[in-house]
């Protein structure tokens, strides 16, 4: 890097592999999982780059749609585990996510789904019943239940509580989230695998 004529030079490294990068992977924004939900709702793939290996997984998307009735069913109880379809945006998924963590059960953001561990959707819908009654707390208050606050480069100086407004303000939501719960409440279940 040349400071003064403010110039960075590049060359290709002499492994030139893919960059690799860390974390988790994100849950998609609203637009997305509605977007997504109106393919498998069979509605139009148009305005999509769509080649070979991208037609096969719309089918492949579209008949689990259609087997496990998604479009009625939110609800797929898996074994011991519930994955429920809010078919919402990130910031209600993960809100919702740490709502029923409060409540104490095992939730988890898995791609356009929310994964509960060892439950069964009529004891979750109990749980989203009960949530909705009691109300939302406040999203700094819910991001208590977060496990890992710190998703931004100076989040580490920043104490506790601070993380926590950060954390909220970036990824939690308080709109829409109980007509999200009225949207599962009134969804069936299924059992599945």
């Amino acid at each position: 890097m040349n400071d003064s004529g403010r110039r960075l030079t590049v060359t290709k490294a002499s492994s030139a592999g893919a960059p690799r990068y860390g974390g988790t992977a994100q849950a998609p924004s609203g637009l997305v999982a509605a977007r997504m939900k109106s393919i498998y709702d069979g509605h139009s793939s148009k305005g999509l780059d769509v080649n070979e290996a991208t037609a096969a997984m719309i089918k492949e998307g579209r008949k689990a749609y259609r087997d496990y009735h998604l479009d009625r069913h939110r609800f797929l109880q898996y074994g011991q585990d519930v994955i429920v379809f809010p078919w919402s945006g990130a910031r209600l998924a993960q809100t919702m996510v740490l709502a029923v963590r409060r409540e104490g059960a095992k939730a988890s953001i898995e791609n356009f789904a929310v994964f509960v561990e060892k439950t069964s959707a009529a004891d979750l819908k109990d749980l989203l019943v009960a949530i909705k009654e009691q109300g939302l707390p406040e999203t700094d208050e819910l991001a208590r239940e977060a496990r890992q606050l710190q998703s931004d480069r100076f989040d580490r100086y920043l104490i506790p509580y601070h993380q926590r407004l950060a954390f909220s303000r970036r990824f939690l939501v308080r709109e829409g989230f109980a007509e999200l719960i009225d949207d599962l409440l009134a969804a069936d279940a299924v059992t599945v695998g």
